[in-house]
């Protein structure tokens, strides 16, 4: 039968990663570097068929791999309109290859069409264009590509996208939830301390925020990775609790970018809040930078014990 978008809640930045592990791994040697541009404002959960938005991206992405033999392929991610209801967002492969002629731009999406029919040419037909604007319509979207010989390509799709149904009921009954286990937590014996906590998500900030202060602990809070900058040299934090997906930067340079500041700053502790795989894998939270680890969905009692280790060195 004829395929039809299977939806479900998702985080559209695992997608757009994901997307990018899967392309590093098909680029070898160093004459080709692979960027991205992640709009902060980007939504962090939404309605989508995830599986046909990854093999879009897929698609796009070999076919930059397959025409640039040197410089560098670029995936854009940039919220272009959004309402309380939706969100449209705009992807862009950019690449530096050979380019398109402008009369080319519509027939490399038929079936088995190349943009460069020259002996020369690397392999591949032009199926997954194809497959990528059959994929777009059933979506709702739109895709398209601006080239010119001599420039390289880029390939955009804008995505119209559901944001999940949120009230304030069911934020209330995930912190109460969080606050009715931190209750049942003995009290550490750390000593009160300013946290600077670091969290794109609101919900997930919040429920931090929330079990830190229930120990005594002052919490300042930020959404991005700039923001953490501008507050940790302006203020004097005890610790860092960072999120490590963050929307503007990766938590990986903002780490470096701390433990080199200030005098005092590689001593204070940085606790990440990351991924169960990553926190499940021995010495991953070292490898990172990071003091200490948390795995989210953050548990009350996991969150005080790190604390615990930390300040009774």
């Amino acid at each position: 039968g004829e395929w039809q978008p299977s939806e479900s809640e998702l985080d559209p930045r695992e997608i757009l990663d994901e997307a990018l592990a899967r392309c590093a791994k098909e680029l070898t040697g160093d004459s080709v570097a692979l960027h991205h541009d992640f709009d902060p404002a980007l939504p962090g959960r939404v309605i989508a068929d995830g599986k046909a938005i990854g093999r879009v991206l897929d698609h796009l992405l070999a076919n930059a791999v397959r025409f640039t033999g040197s410089g560098e392929i670029r995936l854009r991610a940039v919220v272009e309109e959004e309402t309380p209801e939706r969100v449209v967002l705009r992807l862009s492969v950019r690449d530096t290859g050979a380019g398109i002629p402008p009369h080319r731009h519509e027939a490399i999406f038929e079936p088995f069409t190349r943009a460069d029919t020259s002996l020369t040419a690397p392999g591949g037909g032009g199926l997954g264009l194809t497959l990528s604007r059959g994929y777009v319509d059933r979506l709702g979207g739109r895709i398209w590509v601006d080239s010119d010989p001599g420039w390289g390509s880029e390939f955009h799709v804008t995505l119209p996208l559901t944001r999940p149904a949120r009230t304030l009921t069911d934020e209330s009954l995930v912190l109460g939830m969080a606050e009715s286990e931190a209750s049942r937590t003995p009290a550490s014996r750390v000593r009160p301390l300013r946290v600077l906590l670091v969290d794109y998500g609101r919900v997930d900030r919040t429920i931090a925020s929330r079990l830190l202060e229930r120990h005594g602990h002052t919490v300042e809070t930020v959404g991005t990775g700039l923001g953490a900058l501008d507050a940790w040299r302006s203020r004097n934090y005890d610790l860092l609790v960072l999120d490590w997906e963050l929307p503007d930067m990766r938590a990986c340079e903002l780490v470096q970018v701390i433990r080199g500041g200030r005098a005092g700053d590689s001593q204070k502790p940085i606790l990440g809040l990351v991924s169960r795989t990553d926190h499940e894998t021995p010495g991953r939270c070292r490898d990172l930078g990071l003091d200490g680890c948390v795995a989210k969905p953050l548990d009350p009692p996991a969150l005080y014990r790190a604390l615990a280790d930390l300040f009774a060195r």
